[in-house]
């Protein structure tokens, strides 16, 4: 994945394959020459030219199944995400405003525990009001993190924060009554071992956020969390978001800002309005 800025302040995120595909096609071809000239050798040669014929069907078979380009151009001006996303069999393109977009995440897939020879895997992803757009198809290792700093370069221009979005999500599932669904996203998005994401999940339902917020006192009779969540501030995009009568919008912003589940952020923008507080 490559990124390129152009003259007008947008920001394009490049995959064009990457090496695999083109080893694959370049051995495929070398192969391909290879069966020919033992073709045109004779019968002489008749196992190298179908052990090379073999050879070149798998390696450019498994070209045909890898190869990817995909383009997501981040247009500041317009404020709108452009994409697409193609392969040799297939096309997929389209276009998201920036308020519909939660954040560009690096989605992980974990081969198995760290420390036992495997890792990460990841792949970028828009993540939107809607759904999520991959930028690929295909993961790829990313030892050195180098699609983490993409992604935070990338949702810079948002102003949004893919942690405390899954933190939000996490937050969501435990409060579901679904752990283990929590255990494997912490798993999977921090590769961290399962006993340490269990651990984790454990400290959310002991410690939920509302219960530690220092800028309130509870009053007599009332629950702690729900008074946390309905004394929040309003973060500035959230309120804008209001002023334009989008209140889905505004919602979002506070699970975004908060780490806060939807319920709770909903919570939180219907007593603001309310509560008629204007900042």
């Amino acid at each position: 994945m490559k990124i390129k800025q152009h003259l007008d302040g947008s920001i394009e995120a490049v995959a064009d394959g990457g090496g695999l595909a083109k080893f694959l096609l370049g051995g495929g071809l070398l192969l391909s020459g290879l069966a020919l000239y033992h073709f045109r050798v004779g019968a002489a040669n008749a196992e190298q030219f179908i052990g090379s014929v073999c050879a070149a069907a798998l390696f450019l078979g498994a070209f045909l199944v890898t190869y990817e380009n995909a383009s997501f151009v981040f247009k500041r001006a317009a404020r709108i995400v452009v994409w697409r996303r193609r392969t040799l069999f297939s096309r997929h393109s389209g276009q998201v405003a920036f308020s519909a977009v939660e954040c560009v995440a690096a989605e992980a897939i974990v081969d198995h525990e760290p420390g036992t020879g495997g890792g990460l895997s990841r792949r970028l992803v828009l993540r939107t009001a809607t759904g999520v757009i991959p930028f690929t198809r295909a993961y790829s290792g990313d030892p050195d993190g180098e699609l983490l700093r993409l992604a935070a370069q990338l949702n810079a221009l948002f102003g949004r924060d893919p942690k405390a979005e899954i933190l939000g999500r996490i937050r969501e599932l435990v409060a579901a009554g679904r752990e283990n669904d929590a255990v494997r996203l912490i798993h999977a998005e921090r590769g961290i071992p399962l006993k340490a994401a269990r651990a984790e999940v454990r400290s959310l339902k002991l410690d939920p956020p509302d219960a530690h917020l220092t800028d309130m006192q509870a009053e007599p009779g009332t629950d702690i969390g729900h008074q946390a969540r309905h004394r929040l501030t309003l973060p500035p995009d959230a309120m804008a978001a209001l002023a334009r009568d989008n209140k889905i919008e505004a919602i979002k912003c506070v699970r975004v800002a908060h780490g806060l589940g939807l319920k709770e952020a909903k919570d939180v923008v219907e007593a603001w309005l309310t509560s008629g507080k204007r900042e």
